[in-house]
């Protein structure tokens, strides 16, 4: 499992690191539960601030990009929601692995303008 993790985490950039390095065990234990799903059901009790909303924006790229699996963004209000598809918009550059996977056309840019209508 963590060397999996580590593989597609080193993909991120997460203040200026690796993204395999940035994050904590406990995050990237996240990452794996919603990447590869050993289960239907995934109870995540965490602070605040602890960095939920990006490590689902970065499984949601994995699985968006590479699994090639429809991902919705469901939170309690679209303020949450917005947050996590900020996430995911920042980091879909970080690999061109993601990134030439939109479709054709498709800029960062434009997305980052549609994310803040």
């Amino acid at each position: 499992m963590k060397k999996k993790v580590d593989i597609l985490l080193g993909l991120f950039k997460i203040d200026g690191k690796p993204g395999n390095e940035a994050l904590t065990e406990g995050q990237k234990d996240l990452f794996y539960n919603l990447v590869f799903q050993p289960s239907k059901r995934l109870i995540v009790n965490c602070a605040t601030q602890y960095g939920k909303s990006l490590v689902v924006a970065l499984a949601a790229i994995i699985l968006t990009c590479i699994k090639k699996e429809l991902v919705a963004v469901v939170a309690p209000t679209n303020e949450k929601a917005k947050i996590i598809i900020r996430y995911y918009i920042e980091h879909l550059g970080d690999s061109p692995l993601f990134y030439t996977q939109l479709e054709k056309n498709t800029k960062l840019e434009r997305l980052r303008q549609e994310e803040s209508k």
